[in-house]
């Protein structure tokens, strides 16, 4: 009897504690594809009519490389974007902080390169093409496998300012993990952290990330975005998988060590 009790408190301290844990992170939104579902999140294909998001362009496949399941992204030539819209349970409002978190791996260099993440502010008034376009930060990888990180805000000087800055290298047939940290404003308290590979490369303090007039703080998307259309000899291809956004209270430890 005495074992049976033992047995039960210590499952009860363990579930206490998972959901304290749980509430100190915040985890607002993760989805390892092993369930075979998008959580809330939705595909979004622009094309010219030639292939299909659900069963071409954006599906989710075996792993190729580690067990369980990753989302797969194509981009045809006659297509413009193959991205994943992460729900907007945790879309972060201007003044929030967020972390998150996402690993890639990209099967075959196709020698073309892609917008692979946005933080889009939308609808916006804003003409992104003055500066890095898309419409707001986002990573790209470029065809010789370097990975920018670009970053879109506001300044004292200019209303949209770009800066790139490379965060490494991406390597064919191996998985890579890029983690951001951020909080979204155009007050004084804003900064901004990205690591690559578990090396910091982004770290800026006291720095404008968004624009106060806009309506909503930005929503996150992961994938691949070329533009319209797409061209080039063979289909670019990318697997997403492992995406996460916690809130404020998190930890670095707590968004690369969560399991859920």
């Amino acid at each position: 009897m005495k074992t049976r009790h033992l047995g039960l408190l210590t499952a009860f301290c363990l579930l206490t504690s998972a959901s304290m844990y749980a509430q100190k992170v915040a985890l607002l939104y993760y989805n390892t594809f092993d369930e075979g579902d998008l959580k809330g999140s939705y595909r979004e294909c622009h094309d010219k009519g030639c292939n299909d998001c659900e069963t071409e362009k954006i599906v989710i496949k075996y792993d190729p490389d580690k067990a369980g399941k990753a989302l797969y992204h194509t981009l045809w030539n006659c297509d413009e974007r193959a991205e994943l819209t992460v729900s907007h349970k945790g879309r972060a409002k201007i003044g929030d902080t967020r972390w998150y978190r996402v690993s890639y791996y990209w099967p075959t260099n196709r020698g073309v390169g892609a917008i692979i993440a946005q933080f889009p502010t939308y609808p916006t008034q804003r003409i992104f093409r003055q500066a890095c376009g898309g419409v707001g930060t986002h990573i790209k990888l470029y065809g010789d496998g370097s990975v920018s990180f670009e970053f879109q805000r506001p300044t004292e000087e200019k209303d949209i300012a770009c800066t790139k800055y490379v965060l490494g290298e991406m390597t064919t047939g191996t998985w890579h993990t890029v983690v951001i940290h951020v909080k979204w404003t155009q007050e004084s308290d804003g900064f901004l952290e990205v690591w690559w590979d578990g090396m910091k490369k982004i770290d800026l303090k006291n720095q404008a990330t968004f624009w106060r007039d806009e309506d909503k703080g930005p929503y996150f998307k992961v994938g691949a975005y070329k533009g319209d259309p797409w061209k080039g000899a063979e289909p670019f291809e990318i697997y997403t998988d492992d995406v996460y956004v916690f809130g404020e209270n998190a930890t670095y430890m707590d968004v690369m060590t969560f399991q859920p």
